[in-house]
Order: C-alpha cells, then structure tokens, then sequence
C-alpha cells in the first residue's frame, strides 16, 4: 500500500483519503477511502507495464464541489504519466479522454516539456512546448473540460518559448498538489 493523498472526493468538506495497492502481480488498484466511512475502490490499469502509481490527492477541475484523484500512473526517465479518478455514488471511476484512460505526461527532455495546469475555471489544461532552434521552444496551451467522467478537448492557443519558458511548463500546477 502506498502513502495516502488527501481531498474531499465526496464533497461533504471532510479530508477523505486515496491510496493505491497491489492485487495481483499486474493489477493496481486506487482505494479512497471517506472521512464519515466507506470508500470506493476501482482498477487503475489493466494487462499493462508501467511504474507502480502513486496518489497526488485532490483537486476539484470541474468546480462541482468534489474533489477529483490525481495519482501517477506511470513514468519514464524524466516525465511521469498523470492520471484522474472521479467518485460519484461511492463509485469511483476512471476518467477518460477520447474513449481511452486520460492521462497526461509532466516532464521535460531535451527537445519537449510538457505540464498540466488548473487555472480554476472549469478546466484542466496541458501545456507543452518542443524544441525548434536555438532558444526557441513551440507549444502552446490545451483545455480540456470535465463533464462527469469524461474529458474533452477544446481549442488551445499556440505559442513561442525560451528554453526558460519551456521548461518552467513542466510541472502540475493544480492547487497545491506536487508529484510524489
């Protein structure tokens, strides 16, 4: 069992608590547990390889009231795989972009960065930027809106970086939430 991650996943404005767990050797599962008793618990990945997760905690990106779970879902060398749940009826469950699991990198390399943030409107937005020549990065802006479970994509904005620019993208700024 990993660390727990705090939020108010049941919009009751008491801190309830995600954690995740092995139960089997490829099946991870997200367990949160509520203030007042009760939990929900759900699969986090199935059948796939990737970095045990670990909870970040909660942030509520569709304003409703209600915490949604940030937990890692994977990594590599220099980024990490952000992914969310939502709890609904003492349900939780995973939300998806485009009919797949959403999830979104955070991390830098040499050539790309990329980040979320939570500018507090209704919205999660990633942010990314490549290298083009010198110090001269592209990217730009992505929003994406929660409606129940699901999150679609909106039209971004592009824009143009420094380096110092691009790589200050690569970082989830939600609230106060930091990566594990």
């Amino acid at each position: 069992m990993t660390a727990a991650a705090g939020g108010d996943f049941d919009g009751d404005g008491n801190p309830d608590e995600a954690f995740t767990y092995q139960q089997g050797p490829d099946q991870w599962r997200v367990r949160i547990t509520f203030a007042d008793g009760g939990g929900a618990d759900s699969a986090i990945v199935e059948g796939e390889d990737f970095a045990p997760p670990r909870p970040i905690g909660g942030y509520d990106i569709d304003d409703d009231g209600v915490d949604e779970v940030f937990l890692t879902v994977g990594a590599g060398a220099s980024t990490v795989q952000v992914g969310f749940f939502s709890v609904a009826a003492c349900v939780a469950q995973r939300i998806t972009q485009a009919g797949v699991p959403a999830s979104f990198p955070i991390g830098a390399s040499i050539g790309n960065t990329s980040g979320l943030t939570c500018p507090g409107d209704g919205t999660v937005n990633r942010a990314f930027a490549q290298y083009v020549d010198d110090d001269v990065y592209e990217g730009g802006f992505v929003p994406y809106r929660l409606e129940g479970t699901v999150l679609t994509e909106f039209p971004g904005d592009g824009a143009g970086f420094t380096a110092e620019e691009a790589f200050a993208l690569a970082t989830l700024d939600c609230g106060g939430l930091a990566l594990p």
